[in-house]
């Protein structure tokens, strides 16, 4: 049921909209009679009562939040609690009487509140302080009152009709007990396959089952119900003591909504089959109002899953483009035990929504069961949509959730291309859960592994890796770091490592190292990439030209990378001219070994070779990497862009004299801020893609 409140609200009698309100506006009752209560002094609220009025729709309003509290004691509580702007302070105060009251006596009230403004981080709040939805004012009283109507008139639909498929009959019972308690209509099947008859006899809202069954399982049940045209799109909650998380991705790839683990608590139960029911009907009363056509960003499942149908069904002999991502938040079994199911329910929302926010046009990302978001990426490459993963995923790591701002959550993921000769989605929800187990086997999770990986164990990836070193099948590609500001006019590159496979696949780095670092090849790709770097160094010199090149490598290796004489007779036989060479090491790897860098930086600086320090986050690293290994370059990580760190991190760098650079730019606003806050060059896509060729045009001073 919702309330309505105005977060300012101050004076204490309920103010009643017309005679069908009920009697004395002081009955502390009003409000049982009515549909909606309103909260707060919000001129807004007025407006509403009146629109609410006209329309036939039992309002009470009152101005204080403690006389909203006081109402919730009635026999029959309100649907719907309107919180106005005014009252915002009192919004955790009410929503902790709610929680409390739907267990006590299952009287579902939601909680809206009204917002003073639009964006994320408002609506955000509001949700982590117990709202159940969120408006803005500056939608105005007509929308609002036309949304929240049909929020009540979500409600007053018939009783949620659950079908429940078990054949271990006390636990089909249990369940049925859980929600006929909640007022659902329960139809208890314990053959899997009279299943089939009982759905054209009592049409369910949603199907609760189990896995493991005779005669047909879960998976093969959820894939003769999805043949039917009327059941395509009727959630299916599986409900099992299965801990497998193989089954519970196969369970989620043929069509289940959600997999719920035994054992769980009643409420938990009753919350999860709710909601479902409540987002189906939902979205089935929007679906006849437009098509989907969005330009990307957060969606429900069905919406993705119908988009990505569309996709596959290209024309015989079209190649669908794009990929697909599986995106998974880890260790939240150990968050479920220490915030309980809705405070991780929120924590999830939010990171959710972080995610959705960092999304292209073409992007489309939906939860996938209770702990992974599924992305398709329409427009990417899955080489393309596996570096911004990784990117993404390092940003993710660094974010703090959460209502105080300093909670840490982890990702993984696994990808794969639509391009796969396939057409089948459950196929490549498969491919995408093969690349997430990978990305775990590896133990790092801020990297993305792609589905070409997957298939090829790591001896086989081994020797394709030795093979590409023997024949020189490696390549570089280079992306121009542009000075900004008052910078001295450099010609300087990002040397970025590729490789073509035999299928014309060509991996990227972040696929690359992290197999090299497996097959233990990891210093050999070190020297090639060295190697290369100083030959083309070389050779620009002697067509007169000064080059600079920035070269990402592995910290883990440093000492058997430099010990091998054939790259140190190599860079001597060069003769690179001083400063031309840049050696890029991740500060999070050398932040452990700082005395042993600084020893080897100071013999490289000898032979004309500087140091770079990339993944730069914050001023306490910073301080103790310039001081201890006296760098000539750090790399910002992107994600402070717009943070006031940044302004002081480059002043902290230029007393130094080391200069900064700001990686990854991808739009103007990354450019823009990092331009403000002093960095001396910029590096990433909106300054120009990768490519095979060094001919930038960089810019000419005065």
């Amino acid at each position: 049921m919702p309330i309505l409140i105005d977060p300012a609200g101050s004076a204490a009698t309920p103010k009643t909209a017309d005679t069908s309100i009920g009697p004395s506006p002081a009955n502390k009752n009003v409000a049982g009679l009515s549909s909606l209560l309103l909260v707060g002094e919000d001129g807004l609220l007025q407006e509403l009562e009146i629109l609410y009025t006209q329309d036939g729709v039992s309002c009470c309003h009152v101005d204080q939040a403690a006389t909203a509290l006081a109402m919730l004691q009635g026999t029959h509580p309100p649907e719907l609690i309107l919180l106005g702007t005014s009252t915002r302070p009192q919004l955790t105060d009410l929503s902790e009487k709610l929680r409390a009251m739907r267990i006590d006596t299952h009287h579902d009230v939601s909680l809206l509140v009204i917002l003073d403004q639009e964006g994320l981080s408002a609506r955000l709040d509001a949700l982590q302080a117990g709202a159940d939805h969120a408006i803005s004012r500056t939608l105005g009283a007509q929308v609002i009152a036309t949304q929240t109507k049909a929020m009540l008139e979500a409600r007053k639909e018939k009783a949620f009709r659950v079908l429940v498929i078990d054949d271990d009959a006390p636990q089909a019972a249990f369940a049925e007990a859980i929600l006929r308690r909640a007022g659902m209509q329960i139809r208890v099947v314990t053959d899997a396959l009279n299943s089939l008859d009982e759905l054209d006899q009592f049409r369910p809202d949603l199907i609760l089952m189990d896995v493991h069954m005779p005669g047909a399982d879960g998976l093969e049940l959820t894939r003769l119900i999805r043949e039917r045209e009327d059941y395509m799109t009727t959630p299916i909650v599986f409900l099992s003591g299965d801990q497998d998380n193989d089954h519970r991705f196969a369970a989620l790839a043929v069509g289940g909504d959600d997999f719920i683990t035994k054992p769980v608590r009643p409420q938990h139960l009753i919350s999860a089959i709710s909601r479902c029911i409540r987002r189906t009907r939902l979205s089935t009363r929007q679906h006849s109002q437009k098509p989907f056509a969005g330009t990307g960003g957060l969606c429900d499942r069905n919406t993705l899953l119908d988009r990505l149908h569309q996709r596959l069904a290209a024309p015989s002999g079209a190649v669908p483009l794009g990929s697909l991502g599986l995106f998974e938040f880890d260790h939240l079994s150990a968050l479920r035990q220490e915030l309980g199911l809705s405070g991780l329910d929120r924590l999830v929302q939010e990171a959710s929504h972080w995610l959705a926010e960092r999304l292209d046009s073409g992007d489309y990302i939906a939860p996938f069961g209770q702990s992974a978001m599924l992305l398709l990426a329409e427009d990417r490459h899955v080489t393309q949509l596996t570096e911004w993963a990784c990117e993404l995923i390092q940003a993710f790591t660094l974010h703090r959730f959460g209502a105080t701002g300093k909670r840490a959550l982890y990702l993984s993921v696994g990808i794969c291309s639509l391009d796969t000769g396939n057409p089948d989605p459950a196929k490549l929800f498969e491919r995408c859960k093969q690349a997430l187990e990978l990305a775990h086997q590896q133990g790092s999770m801020a990297i993305a592994y792609s589905e070409q990986l997957v298939g090829k164990n790591s001896a086989d990836f081994g020797d394709t890796l030795r093979t590409a070193l023997d024949n020189e099948a490696f390549h570089l590609v280079f992306q121009p770091l542009v000075p900004v500001g008052e910078a001295p006019l450099e010609i300087q590159y990002q040397t970025l490592l590729r490789l073509r496979d035999k299928q014309g696949y060509i991996h990227s780095a972040v696929e690359l190292i992290p197999q090299a670092k497996t097959a233990k090849l990891l210093d050999a790709v070190d020297r090639w990439v060295l190697k290369q770097a100083i030959s083309i160094i070389a050779a620009h010199q002697q067509m007169g030209t000064e080059l600079r090149l920035f070269v990402s490598q592995s910290f883990a290796v440093i000492g058997k990378v430099w010990s091998n004489s054939t790259l140190q007779a190599h860079l001597l036989n060069a003769h690179i001219p001083e400063s031309s060479l840049v050696l890029e090491y991740r500060a999070t790897e050398v932040s452990s070994g700082v005395s042993r860098l600084a020893h080897l930086a100071a013999d490289l600086r000898s032979q004309g070779v500087c140091l770079a320090l990339s993944q730069i986050h914050d001023l306490k690293l910073a301080r103790t990497l310039l001081d201890a290994c006296t760098p000539k370059y750090l790399y910002l990580v992107p994600e402070l862009a717009d943070s006031p760190d940044t302004d002081t991190l480059a002043e902290l760098a230029h007393a130094h004299d080391v200069k900064v650079i700001g990686p990854r730019v991808d739009n103007a606003g990354m450019a823009a801020a990092f331009y403000s806050a002093g960095v001396d060059y910029l590096q990433g896509s909106y300054i120009q893609e990768a490519g095979n060729t060094l001919n930038y045009a960089f810019p000419r001073q005065g």
